[in-house]
């Protein structure tokens, strides 16, 4: 496949991941919301994180087999296996991070939690985003180091693509205020889910579309290792 053929569906095979997996995650959200309601207890609060984590396993399997169908592409060697699996540990542990910190933090009883500004919010999903990527690319760059090339520029793509990736899934989840009907609410965060797809898919396409396999030698001899 060229790389004018690839790297738009590249970008829509990354926007139709995040779609499947931030929507689900908003659905489980407001599923979440209106069963359990607002998690005070380690009960409760356990229960959101189990839900919230099968969100992240979804978004992981969506992303990891979509990405490794175009990535064969180029890479037809490349284990399904082996990359999806890492995708979806790597996701798995991002959202147990993310949501512990959110549902366990520190705060004294009678406390009143004060919100951040939306611009604050996105700025430090933006750095929250960069730092994921570096992990998540790094994770990823174990499988790809075997079977291309200078796969270490995946590492340093993925710092900005999740950046930019993050911050609109975290404005598609800020948007909708008190009061919306359950269906707003998700669709907002599927929106911001698609939304950071495309980036993600615009930014990390620029080195997927370059990626070429090692000579018949050592690919022979990556993949049996």
């Amino acid at each position: 496949m060229s790389d004018r053929a690839f790297y738009p569906r590249w970008i829509a095979a990354c926007a139709a991941a995040e779609l499947i997996g931030i929507g689900a995650a908003a659905g489980i959200a407001v599923a979440i919301g209106a069963v359990v309601g607002e998690p005070h207890t380690t009960a409760s609060r356990l229960v959101v994180l189990a839900a919230m984590t099968a969100a992240g396993a979804i978004e992981g399997a969506a992303l990891g087999w979509l990405e490794w169908r175009m990535l064969r592409r180029r890479l037809p060697l490349l284990r399904a296996g082996a990359w999806v699996g890492t995708t979806v540990a790597i996701a798995v542990i991002g959202w147990v991070v993310g949501m512990s910190a959110s549902l366990f933090r520190g705060g004294g009883d009678g406390a009143v939690a004060v919100e951040p500004g939306l611009a604050r919010v996105l700025v430090m999903a933006a750095v929250m985003g960069g730092a994921a990527g570096a992990v998540f690319g790094g994770a990823q760059w174990l499988v790809l180091r075997r079977y291309a090339p200078h796969a270490g520029r995946w590492i340093a793509i993925h710092v900005p693509a999740w950046a930019a990736a993050m911050a609109a899934i975290f404005l598609g989840a800020s948007v909708p205020e008190s009061g919306w009907p359950a269906w707003a609410v998700g669709a907002s965060g599927a929106a911001g889910g698609l939304c950071g797809g495309l980036l993600l898919g615009a930014i990390t396409g620029l080195v997927a579309r370059t990626l070429e396999p090692w000579g018949d030698r050592r690919v022979a001899a990556e993949a049996g290792a």
